[in-house]
């Protein structure tokens, strides 16, 4: 979920840092995701979607879009089905916390700070820059609370995913064979097809256009615009913290300051039936040291790195929190079998003393001050505004001059406020209606609504150019579409190229090895090609750009060379993880499928 920010990663930020990068997160109220008296637009399991939740949810899947895409208008997000898909995605998160809850699986508020401190983009210098992380939320239009959420939804994610995949191996054998399945020659006939070629073969009338533009009528309209007249009060005051402050602050608050005990371990899962446990036990006997744990790799052995004590499951926290550096702990029953840990370091818990983090409390104290200044200011403010009946009177009785925004759609205010709510709220609006403080990271704004543009429908002459592209690219679409299809059916009777050249697509010849071919191919085609295993036709077209492409597989030569030892150890974990990963996806669509989802009729509406 979070590549797309980790990207360009240099080195992670020290652990030193992390417990003061907890304390700044516990200061900005950054804490526990909870629901609140928000609007439902779905439960799962019991558990609420809201649309706080599908607002953030949104903001923060076309802001992923736009980093790959560039600029997408409202028609182009339509046509992602954006909507569809947050959804789904906030209930797969759902199920998944459902799930974890069932395991006694946790993620820590310390694990999610520290996984949020270690994204490059949150970063100055190497180290995690927290005015910096609020102004990219604040741009993405997520809060840190909601962002912290989808954090938190990834490690559990992660966790889960390796728990429930720990009993899968894989053998030497498996491996040889996927070496040598990998090592086939593939050779393909693609055959293409330009949309322009297609294009160009439909007629134009305008009588035709007349009909698209009135079928698509909704697509050709000016959205509902507002001008607003506001006040910003800025996040500046004089403000005084004195060390007692900051020494009191520190006792009442001496429990967010701890780092908690985090243990090195390494592990031996043994699966299996009624056996599992004598194995488990021959294995124990024969562990003298820490050493002993490379002799059984193929009991999977895995490296578990630093692990935060409240990370540990509830069964095995009190072994590991009474365990030595060099301590080998179990076999200890678990669900797919049993396992043996081994304590590689220990790193105690440490309260951080107060001139460790003086600086950072004053920081939040000065802050946290301004900030209640600022809102008491405003308050003042709006009473006065409400007394005068209007922002305007206000501003004219103490001589201010008010900002005025430009005429904003809801995409405009989303930006602004980055509330869906009170974005609706804003165009239902009445002319000259005002609206209570409203607090933004740039600062608390005041504003009343000064004029309004009702939804235009655009007239047909305005956008006849633009139907007509729009037209010709659907039509266009449907003539390829067509073609690509009497080429499914003359390939079952004719030879490909004939058949390829009848219907009037290109044709060329590619020869790959099966693991480049979705390197050589996109994602989707790649995924498909790469797993076919007879000749034959590909019965699915696909749109590469502007280009229509069917496939068929002519022929595979096997592998016929030596496979080495090494080939075969570095095809182990590779395949390792590809069969994790189907079967747990297999596993988590199952858990989806029965899971309780309703949707209630907001969702409809957004």
């Amino acid at each position: 979920m979070f590549d797309f920010l980790r990207r360009s990663a240099t080195s992670p930020v020290a652990k030193v840092f992390l417990a003061i990068i907890i304390i700044v997160f516990v200061f900005w109220g950054v804490g526990v995701f909870t629901v609140g008296n928000r609007e439902i637009i779905a439960k799962v399991n019991g558990l609420p979607i809201t649309l706080k939740d599908f607002q953030e949810y949104y903001n923060f899947e076309v802001f992923k879009l736009k980093q790959t895409y560039g600029e997408l208008n409202s028609e182009q997000l339509k046509a992602l089905n954006i909507k569809q898909k947050v959804l789904n995605d906030l209930i797969r998160m759902k199920v998944l916390e459902k799930e974890a809850d069932d395991l006694g699986i946790k993620v820590s508020p310390e694990e999610v700070n520290y996984a949020i401190a270690r994204i490059p983009i949150f970063q100055e210098n190497g180290k995690f820059n927290y005015q910096k992380y609020l102004a990219i939320l604040q741009d993405i239009g997520v809060s840190s609370e909601f962002f912290k959420y989808l954090i938190r939804s990834d490690l559990l994610f992660q966790k889960i995913r390796t728990l429930v995949t720990a009993p899968i191996i894989v053998s030497k054998d498996e491996a040889e064979d996927y070496v040598r399945f990998n090592n086939q020659t593939l050779t393909f006939i693609k055959g293409w097809i330009p949309l322009k070629a297609c294009e160009a073969e439909v007629k134009v009338t305008e009588k035709a256009l007349k009909s698209y533009y009135l079928a698509h009528r909704d697509v050709y309209t000016e959205p509902e615009k507002v001008k607003l007249a506001y006040l910003l009060l800025p996040y500046k005051a004089k403000v005084k913290v004195t060390d007692d402050e900051v020494e009191k602050y520190y006792l009442e608050h001496i429990n967010d300051f701890k780092r908690p005990l985090e243990v090195k371990l390494k592990a031996i899962l043994i699966t299996g039936g009624k056996d599992a446990q004598k194995k488990a036990e021959e294995v124990r006997s024969k562990l003298k040291s820490l050493k002993d744990f490379e002799k059984f790799k193929n009991y999977n052995l895995r490296e578990l790195g630093w692990i935060p004590e409240n990370a540990l499951m509830p069964s095995i926290r009190p072994l590991i929190k009474r365990a030595k550096k060099g301590d080998i702990i179990g076999p200890i029953p678990v669900r797919s079998g049993y396992v043996i840990f081994g304590v590689e370091d220990i790193k105690p818990e440490k309260v951080f003393s107060l001139s460790e983090v003086k600086e950072q409390i004053r920081a939040y104290l000065k802050e946290k001050k301004i900030r209640q200044k600022v809102k008491a200011k405003a308050d003042s403010i709006y009473a006065e505004v409400v007394e005068l009946n209007g922002l305007k009177e206000w501003a004219k009785k103490h001589k201010i001059s008010l900002q005025t925004t430009k005429f904003l759609d809801q995409s405009g205010l989303l930006k602004l406020f980055h509330d869906l709510k009170l974005v609706k709220q804003i165009l239902k609006a009445s002319i000259g209606e005002y609206f209570p403080p409203v607090p933004t990271e740039k600062g608390i704004y005041i504003f009343e609504v000064s004029a309004k543009k009702p939804p235009k429908l655009l007239k047909f002459e305005q956008v006849k150019s633009k139907v007509r592209k729009d037209f010709l690219k659907d039509e266009g679409k449907k003539i390829c579409e067509k073609k690509a299809d009497e080429f499914f059916l003359l390939v079952k009777k004719e030879s490909v190229k004939k058949a390829l050249k009848e219907v009037g697509f290109k044709s060329e010849l590619i020869k790959v090895l099966r693991y480049q071919v979705p390197r050589k191919f996109p994602f989707e085609v790649g995924q498909v090609l790469s797993s076919l295993g007879k000749p034959g036709v590909v019965e699915k077209p696909f749109w590469e750009m502007d280009n229509l492409e069917v496939f068929y597989l002519k022929d595979i030569l096997p592998y016929k060379g030596k496979v080495s030892k090494e080939e075969i150890e570095l095809m182990i974990p590779a395949l390792l993880r590809q069969k994790r990963a189907g079967w747990f996806n297999k596993w988590y669509q199952n858990l989806i499928m029965s899971s309780e989802v309703k949707i209630y009729p907001l969702f409809k509406k957004l």
